[in-house]
């Protein structure tokens, strides 16, 4: 191995991608303190957004002489949304299935919006990405009609895709 390619390991991807699959193992160990985790995170990164978004809206405001009313807007809801799972976890745990579903939703529609360029380099790629997306769209609305199949699924689901993404991270570094 050469000089440069030594320096070139990336020993904090390799780092990130243990921690993700021990959390992974963790969220199949322990699925309700998973849960409750993952609401916390959740309302800590509404208030994070929130307060980045009138952060920007100001910066806006200042650079272009344009004010925008609905960044506001976004950013208390997204403020008083992360205040109130922080201190009433309960709703949380109640919205959180829904949540999931809608993000699922979203994610797979944004697969299938974005397989476009991968046409022309592999079609067999293109048609199972296509084929992934959809049936990742018809999991999310399984999933958004039956929240308590989500609910049972959601500390399965996150330890998956924290187990997939430790893997992918440290085959990325090799």
């Amino acid at each position: 191995m050469s000089n440069r390619q030594e320096n070139s390991f990336n020993w904090w991807s390799l780092f990130l991608g243990i921690l993700y699959i021990i959390v992974g193992i963790v969220s199949f160990n322990y699925p309700g303190e998973s849960i409750l985790a993952i609401v916390y995170v959740y309302a800590i990164l509404a208030i994070i957004r929130g307060i980045m978004l009138i952060i920007i809206r100001n910066r806006i405001a200042d650079t272009f002489f344009f004010t925008s009313n609905g960044l506001i807007v976004f950013g208390i809801i997204d403020i008083l949304i992360g205040v109130l799972l922080l201190f009433n976890v309960e709703i949380g745990i109640i919205t959180m299935p829904i949540l999931f579903a809608i993000w699922f939703i979203i994610d797979a529609i944004m697969l299938i919006a974005n397989v476009g360029p991968i046409r022309h380099i592999s079609t067999g790629k293109y048609w199972l990405l296509i084929i992934l997306g959809v049936i990742g769209v018809i999991i999310g609305f399984y999933l958004l009609f039956n929240p308590i199949a989500t609910l049972a699924m959601f500390p399965i689901m996150v330890g998956i895709y924290f187990i997939a993404m430790g893997v992918a991270t440290i085959i990325a570094v090799f």
